[in-house]
């Protein structure tokens, strides 16, 4: 069986919200019943491109689709889409690579389900999620079944770049470029609103780049905790900074996720540093509460990186920011975690003294 989500994978449901150019064009689309049978979304960013394609996806399985005002998508309420957001539809299907590709084996358990009419659906709708990394076998099949659709079968296709795809299994379909949400659709969301202060929210739509489901992943993830668990390292002294470097690598080490999380808040710290020295390197006499916080990621840490960048200057942030992309590298070949973290954390005890406070009191 081709696989079903399950509660989409962990992610949360795509809903009715500022409807982007891509949902109004297939609510267009699908009113004056002109849906092909075969689209591609192509966009930079993984978490962009799949929630555009579960968006696309529940709009297109929906029975009371909404067509115009605010509110263009899904109802949310029909019967189709609850099953849908329950990961249970019986006419949703969903491929994913399997290790690093996507095998044969994947494609003809998706033909046979094609094979047969739509159970419940108006339609049957089959998401390729990186079809860029469908495997040659794999992808001469699935153009078998593009060149020859299914009755009542839309299949989406979701990739980073097409220069790795057969020509012809592009040529099949309809290309769609991704769209990236503005900060401020990301930052008025509610599910984020609930549960985070109006900091914490710059912070996310910053390092999800616009992407609303990689901010609320990032956030059911602990980021934020992580984040303020490095922040306090770096507001530490020189000898308390010594003392909490092997434990709190050690803390987010703990598994490679753990690591990512915290070399994303690292390099958020970096893009600040990076806008404070610049501005340090230009003008010297610039008053540190002039700095406009809309250009931090981390606005409520500003002092703390106005403090740092009396020690550290713009080239080291550059060498340093180079060296944690070598660091993630690593981290794929399964070079010891602990080791890396403290390779990390320990740039800002050698270079800064961190924030070279005083000793703090037992």
């Amino acid at each position: 069986m081709v696989e079903q989500p399950v509660g989409l994978h962990g992610e949360s449901p795509p809903r009715n919200r500022n409807p982007g150019r891509i949902t109004r064009v297939f609510a267009r689309l699908l009113r004056n019943r002109r849906l092909a049978h075969a689209y591609l979304f192509v966009g930079s960013d993984e978490y962009g491109r799949k929630e555009t394609g579960l968006l696309i996806s529940r709009l297109l399985l929906c029975d009371k689709p909404v067509f115009s005002g605010e509110d263009v998508g899904p109802c949310g309420e029909c019967v189709h889409c609850r099953k849908f957001d329950h990961g249970t539809h019986p006419d949703f299907c969903l491929v994913e690579p399997s290790g690093a590709m996507i095998k044969v084996d994947q494609v003809r358990d998706l033909q046979r389900e094609v094979s047969f009419q739509p159970l419940e659906a108006k339609r049957r709708i089959c998401l390729i999620s990186d079809s860029n990394r469908l495997n040659p076998e794999a992808a001469n099949a699935l153009l078998k079944t593009l060149e020859e659709p299914p009755d009542r079968t839309c299949f989406l296709l979701t990739a980073d770049s097409i220069s790795v795809m057969l020509p012809t299994v592009v040529s099949r379909c309809h290309m769609v470029r991704c769209e990236i949400l503005p900060l401020r659709v990301v930052l008025d969301e509610p599910a984020l609103k609930a549960g985070c202060p109006a900091e914490s929210r710059v912070f996310l739509a910053g390092v999800s780049d616009g992407v609303l489901s990689k901010a609320s992943r990032l956030l059911d993830l602990g980021v934020l905790g992580v984040r303020d668990r490095f922040m306090a390292f770096l507001g530490r002294s020189l000898c308390d900074a010594v003392v909490s470097l092997f434990s709190l690598s050690k803390e987010l080490s703990q598994d490679a996720e753990h690591v990512r999380l915290a070399l994303c808040v690292i390099r958020s710290a970096v893009r600040d540093m990076l806008i404070v020295c610049g501005r340090e390197n230009r003008d010297r006499t610039r008053p540190s509460d002039e700095y406009p916080d809309d250009l931090l990621v981390n606005p409520g840490y500003k002092d703390i990186f106005l403090e740092l960048s009396r020690t550290v200057s713009y080239e080291d942030l550059v060498s340093y920011a180079i060296h944690l992309e070598s660091v993630e590298r690593l981290l794929e070949r399964n070079v010891n975690r602990e080791l890396l973290m403290e390779s990390v954390l320990s740039f800002w005890v050698r270079k800064t003294g961190c924030a070279s406070r005083p000793p703090s009191s037992p």
